[in-house]
């Protein structure tokens, strides 16, 4: 386990202020007891995945190190999009901020990885000559609509801030969320359920713009 004398030591670490640092030593403990609820089997399940869809062939010992900690963040990843959305659910604004903040720096730390082993530029086994430059915009742009079909935009209904996205495994269940406006000049506090943004098309508020 990593002290927090050693992280202080780190080169991203030596220039911060106590301030940040200490910012910054939270967050990786945080991290740190997430990835200690990952199911080693999850990872493992990843892995395969892995296997299936890239050739992996000629990966030295050091592209395999980067590949398990891809498959160990995208566990990670799972875990706080859970996390964050019970926080939506049960209105804890802290929570789904802190959530969102670490769901940030793992997918910045997910997006490095992949570009420092150049998995964007392995061909697909199933898809033989097809490069992954080629097929992971596409698979992006079905993902994007996906998701734009199933999260829910919740706005501040006085002043139509974008106050919240939630994703609701059962839209039909009564899942209410109570919010309040993070704007400092309104501070608005409402309340929305699924049901009822399942009816408006996942949006609470008519005639705004999903951002």
């Amino acid at each position: 386990m990593t002290t927090k004398k050693q992280y202080r030591n780190l080169a991203q670490n030596r220039n911060l202020s106590e301030e940040e640092f200490e910012l910054a030593w939270q967050r990786f403990i945080e991290k740190k007891e997430l990835e200690s609820q990952i199911d080693e089997s999850r990872i493992e399940e990843i892995m395969n995945q892995f296997e299936q869809e890239y050739d992996l062939t000629g990966m030295n010992i050091n592209d395999k190190i980067s590949l398990e900690q891809i498959a160990k963040i995208t566990a990670m990843l799972d875990l706080v999009g859970d996390l964050l959305n019970q926080a939506l659910l049960e209105g804890e604004t802290t929570r789904s901020q802190k959530f969102t903040s670490i769901n940030k720096d793992l997918t910045a730390t997910l997006s490095s990885l992949q570009d420092d082993l150049g998995i964007t530029r392995k061909s697909r086994q199933a898809a033989a000559g097809e490069s992954l430059d080629d097929y992971l915009p596409e698979i992006q742009k079905k993902a994007r609509s996906f998701l734009k079909e199933r999260l829910a935009y919740i706005y501040c209904p006085k002043c139509t801030m974008l106050v919240a996205n939630a994703w609701f495994a059962n839209w039909d269940n009564h899942n209410e969320l109570h919010l309040v406006c993070p704007r400092e000049s309104c501070q608005h506090q409402f309340t929305v359920t699924s049901k009822e943004l399942s009816k408006k098309r996942n949006k609470n508020v008519e005639g705004v713009l999903e951002v």
